[in-house]
């Protein structure tokens, strides 16, 4: 039985009426409205391994789903997802808001979709219901930029290490059924659920416990830490697990909790107008970089890192210079501001700075 990888394509029949898909009514999507649940699954095993935007329609009323009021609370909703072959999946699911700091600064904040369909017996696939959803945060253009920088990052970190959240990009056609009627296309993207992850490196996920200093896998924490610095983002930390997920990887070579970080928009590369360092860190701006990995006696995982980090230093390059998407000046200062990563990494010593700037254990 192969995997069900993502279940952003769970529960739905395939329809060949794209016709009638842009034409669709949707008057039914009302707040009181509630849905049946839908027994048949779409296996989706390769959805991740494509680089190849996804089209989506995704409706709701938005009016109310931006209001405080229904903060933390599902709304209901209709995904169409727009197949290649000119078919349609159409499929009845539930949204909420999700992530405090971009809900207070944005006006359209990220998505948690929840596909309610029947409860899946198999215990090797149950709990892969929710997805969470990247979108833009306001109108403007320069946000749809964010968007797409922050999903490049999550590309990048896949090119160094498997011990990483697969990413999907997707071109959003959002409706509105509430008084506002707001009707936006905009890029956003789908991240691939940690126990997704987990399963895929042969790991369990250890779930939202804050993971001592002592319990790390340290080569992990001090790969997390570099690309870190390397893409200038301080919103992060291990002691309280901020922006990092942990699995523990079912290996006896790999001990210890593997950190997994996600949220980069506060970093320099993407150099959103709403991002600042965080106050924990030592920078002031954040196109500055700022090591935040903790100390060690011994430098023998840096030297590791640092060769993990070279091999895929042409590969970073050929991701950024690939992604078309972002206008062509814009990714070369992209690829200018790694270039300035790895002179540090080969000619400046950069490992003794580092640690002279590392954090102690918490």
């Amino acid at each position: 039985m192969k995997k069900y990888l993502f279940v952003l394509l769970l529960s739905i029949a395939v329809m060949s009426i794209k016709a009638q898909v842009k034409g669709h009514s949707i008057k039914d999507t009302t707040i009181e409205n509630r849905y049946e649940p839908v027994s048949d699954t779409i296996e989706a095993g390769s959805l991740f391994d494509s680089d190849a935007p996804l089209d989506i329609t995704l409706i709701s009323d938005f009016t109310s789903f931006m209001k405080p009021k229904y903060d933390d609370k599902y709304l209901p909703a209709k995904l169409i997802v727009h197949l290649p072959s000119n078919d349609s999946i159409v499929k009845n699911i539930r949204i909420k808001t999700r992530g405090k700091s971009r809900k207070r600064m944005c006006n359209f904040p990220p998505i948690k979709l929840n596909f309610k369909t029947d409860p899946i017996k198999d215990p090797e696939l149950k709990g892969f219901n929710k997805v969470k959803m990247v979108t833009f945060c306001k109108a403007s253009s320069i946000y749809n930029e964010y968007i797409l920088k922050e999903y490049l990052i999550y590309k990048l970190y896949n090119a160094i290490t498997d011990l990483s959240l697969k990413v999907r990009l997707l071109k959003v056609d959002y409706e509105d059924t509430g008084k506002k009627g707001m009707r936006h296309s905009r890029y956003g993207f789908v991240i691939e659920p940690v126990k997704a992850l987990a399963k895929r490196v042969n790991a369990v996920e250890i779930g939202s416990k804050v993971v001592r200093y002592h319990e790390l896998y340290q080569l992990a924490a001090d790969r997390v830490a570099l690309f870190n610095y390397m893409i200038g983002n301080t919103d992060w930390l291990f002691s309280n697990s901020h922006n990092i997920k942990f699995i523990r990887i079912l290996d006896v070579n790999a001990p210890g909790a593997v950190p997994i970080p996600y949220d980069f928009d506060f970093s320099g590369f993407v150099n959103a107008d709403y991002a600042a360092p965080q106050e924990w860190s030592y920078v002031e701006n954040i196109r500055e970089r700022d090591y935040m990995g903790t100390c060690r006696d011994t430098p023998e995982n840096f030297e590791k890192l640092k060769q993990e980090f070279l091999a895929a230093e042409q590969k970073i390059y050929d991701i950024i210079m690939g992604f078309e998407q972002i206008p062509e000046k814009e990714r070369k200062r992209l690829k200018w501001y790694i270039e300035d990563f790895y002179k540090e990494l080969k000619y400046n010593n950069a490992f003794k700075v580092i640690t002279t700037n590392c954090r102690k254990p918490y």
